[in-house]
């Protein structure tokens, strides 16, 4: 029987002794369903949730999943029960025992069922996994399990013999004791277990976590081979002997002084150890990180790594002179020197004060945020520098690098007049810099947001890539009548001072114009272009009436643009055009492209012959899904399975909207479901839940001429839908004659 029949069957009271449900079947309060049959089985998954049943079937058998919630009567299970999947209980507060014979192939999860006390001693499952079973208070004698979890079963205070696992989670049992000597398993979590002082002995284990276990001192006959996490042991005080992990991760043991002599690991994190003065000395490992830990003074001679993190150790003021790694990130620190030879990948320094570097350092790429006092000093070695949010920031007076980066209120006047720059310059909300360095020569420039940047080497700059100004007021003004030399690409963002640009552009740069919205022309001599995007150039009236050859071209809400030159050809064959309400027209000489427009833009074939249209693929970007516009041009050619075949439902209402009412009959070759002497009323049903269009079609008195007019789709009546038009309801719009 299929789940539906099978719900229409119980709900009315007609109750089998068998039954079989092909598929799945969720039964709730709504379906007022108090007994089941005898036999029940179900070849997929079966929820029940919130019936008020006290009993469940004597054989029930679900070859999916079997879930029970909120089934406040129910008291105990059948005797015989076979789930192949997972069983769920949650929240039965009467169910006290479960059925001897139980059998469940996947999992065992028992939620919130304070009545139960223990489980089957026979109990086969893949996993099993108890909350809030506050009364629960033994679990059977022999378990052989995948994953044992227990959550917030208060009187549980002992564990069986010979348990056999692969993982065991154990959370907030506060009466929970010790574990027991026998265990065996890979993986073992304790969290908030305040009764456990100790581990087995001799455990063998792959990962261990302990979370809150305040009462745990000492770890030194447990042996773990992979993973060791100790999160707020406050009374631990040291680990095993000797360790050989890939992870330690150490956080708020306060009493732990000291690590093992023998410590080999792949990652180390140590955090808020306010009681740890130092690392031993044969430390073999890759990643360091440090955090909080104000009693560390120094770390251990020769060390090699692969990166180190060090944040908020007041007491540690220096590095180690052989020390040998690729990234280093320091923050929150203060008077902190960094000497010796050191050569890194990345150095990150944040939230410093007071920071001092030597001058032997060789970093390919150096960040520094949020420094106070921080000065770089002479012969540094750095390819990429990037600076933010530092406060009396000092550059050296010579300084070699291929990109840099100042961002943020970097308090800086002017660039070391001695600086070279070999890549990219970029330069974003410095409100007090004022100038650029009379000669440089670069790949990209980037100024943004710099308000008192009044001018740069006119002469001297030399931009080979890309140049971009956005919202530099001062600059502007400049560049209007001498622009550096950029031979790839230039893009002035919301530069309202820019009037025009310079004629010295050349031929084959790409301009990206964005509310550049004083902007009336582009110079006239250019042929070739790359890429171009203008947007919200409102006084931009046309564009260079020589240009002929462009890479892309995207024009958007230029709303004085009334035509385009006679381009011939766009290399990425895509011309987007949406928002500009006076452009007209295609020039007849663009060779085939796509044309992307949006639903604003019918006007823009208005003077375009269709000669011209038939070239080109036309299409509406609706909800950034692309639409094509062939209806635009030859709507005759429409059909059914056109605009049913488009499954995005806003994309397919903008197609129908934009179709004659008279076109629209026609393709669905719709009749009247009722009319009357106001007229006929039609009604065309949409799929995929989609709402119905609902049309009258009335006469002119004066013309007779018919036509149709859109109304709600809740219209029943002609005269209803008439009356609507008219704002009117049918009782108050009865006129005796129409003139």
């Amino acid at each position: 029987m299929k789940p539906q029949e099978a719900i229409d069957l119980l709900s009315s009271g007609n109750i089998p002794e068998q039954l079989r449900i092909d598929g799945s079947i969720s039964i709730n309060e709504s379906h007022n369903i108090t007994q089941l049959p005898k036999h029940l089985h179900i070849t997929e998954d079966l929820e029940l949730n919130r019936l008020n049943i006290d009993r469940l079937p004597d054989f029930l058998h679900v070859d999916g999943r079997l879930s029970i919630k909120h089934c406040l009567s129910l008291q105990k299970l059948p005797e015989t029960l076979i789930v192949n999947k997972t069983l769920q209980i949650a929240s039965c507060p009467q169910v006290v025992t479960l059925p001897d014979n139980l059998i469940v192939k996947g999992g065992l999860q028992i939620f919130s069922c304070p009545q139960l006390i223990t489980l089957p001693d026979n109990l086969t499952s893949g996993y099993l996994s108890i909350y809030h079973c506050e009364n629960l208070t033994k679990l059977p004698d022999k378990l052989m399990l995948d994953r044992l979890d227990i959550t917030n079963c208060e009187n549980l205070s002992e564990l069986p013999d010979n348990m056999i696992l692969d993982s065991l989670t154990i959370h907030h049992c506060e009466n929970l004791i010790e574990l027991p000597d026998s265990l065996i398993l890979n993986s073992l979590q304790l969290r908030n277990c305040p009764k456990i002082t100790r581990l087995p002995d001799h455990l063998k284990i792959n990962s261990l976590s302990l979370y809150d276990c305040e009462n745990i001192i000492e770890l030194s006959n447990v042996f773990i081979s992979f993973s060791l996490i100790i999160e707020n042991c406050k009374s631990l005080r040291e680990l095993p002997d000797k360790l050989i992990l890939n992870r330690l991760n150490i956080t708020n043991c306060e009493n732990l002084t000291k690590l093992p002599d023998h410590l080999t690991l792949d990652s180390l994190n140590i955090k808020n150890c306010k009681s740890l003065g130092e690392l031993p000395d044969k430390l073999i490992l890759n990643r360091l990180n440090i955090t909080n830990c104000e009693n560390l003074t120094k770390l251990p001679d020769h060390l090699t790594l692969h990166s180190l993190a060090i944040s908020r150790c007041k007491n540690l003021k220096s590095l180690p002179n052989h020390l040998t790694l690729s990234y280093l990130s320091i923050g929150s620190s203060e008077d902190f020197k960094l000497a010796g030879h050191l050569s890194l990948h990345s150095l990150y320094i944040g939230h410093c004060k007071n920071f001092k570097l030597s001058s032997n350092l060789t970093v390919n790429e150096l960040t520094i945020k949020n420094c106070e006092n921080f000065e770089l000093l002479n012969k540094l070695t750095i390819n990429r520098l990037r600076i933010s949010l530092c406060k009396d920031f000092k550059l050296p007076d010579k300084l070699e690098v291929i990109t840099l980066s100042l961002f943020s209120n970097v308090t800086l006047k002017r660039l070391p007049p001695e600086i070279i720059i070999r890549d990219k310059l970029s330069i974003k909300r410095c409100h007090l810099l004022e100038n650029l360095p009379n000669t440089l020569h670069l790949k990209s420039l980037f100024l943004s947001h710099c308000p008192n940047l009044t001018e740069y080497p006119q002469e001297n700059l030399l931009v080979t890539d890309y140049f971009t100004i956005d919202n530099c007021t001062q600059l502007l003004a400049l560049t209007q009548f001498m622009l550096p030399s950029a031979k790839n690409s230039l893009k002035f963002s919301r530069s309202k001072e820019l009037t025009r640009l310079p004629n010295n552009l050349p031929n084959g740069i790409s301009l990206n114009l964005d509310f550049c919205t004083n902007l009336t022309e582009l110079p006239n001599h250019l042929e070739t272009l790359g890429d171009v995007i203008l947007k919200w150039c409102t006084s931009l009236t046309q564009l260079p009436s020589n240009l002929k050859h462009c890479s892309k071209l995207t024009i958007n809400a230029c709303s004085q643009l009334r035509s385009l030159p006679n381009i011939e050809k766009i290399d990425d064959n895509i011309l987007t055009i949406p928002n500009n309400p006076l452009l007209e027209s295609l020039p007849d000489t663009l060779a085939p492209c796509k044309i992307y427009l949006n639903e604003q833009n019918e006007l823009l074939i208005r003077n375009t012959p269709l000669s011209v249209l038939e070239k080109h693929t036309l299409i509406w970007l609706v909800w950034r899904t692309e639409v094509s516009a062939t209806f635009l041009k030859h709507p005759e050619r429409l059909t059914v399975d056109d605009i049913f075949g488009e499954q995005n439902l806003e994309v397919r209402r903008f197609i129908i909207e934009r179709i004659s009412e008279e076109q629209l009959m026609e393709i669905f070759g719709a009749k009247p479901i009722q009319q009357d002497r106001y007229g006929e009323l039609y009604r065309i049903d949409l799929p995929d839940g989609d709402e119905p269009i609902v049309m009258v079609k009335v006469k002119d008195a004066s013309t007779d001429r018919e036509y149709f007019l859109t109304v709600p789709p809740n219209m029943r009546t002609a005269h209803q839908a008439v009356a609507w038009t008219f704002g009117m309801t049918p009782d108050d719009y009865n006129p005796l004659i129409e003139t």
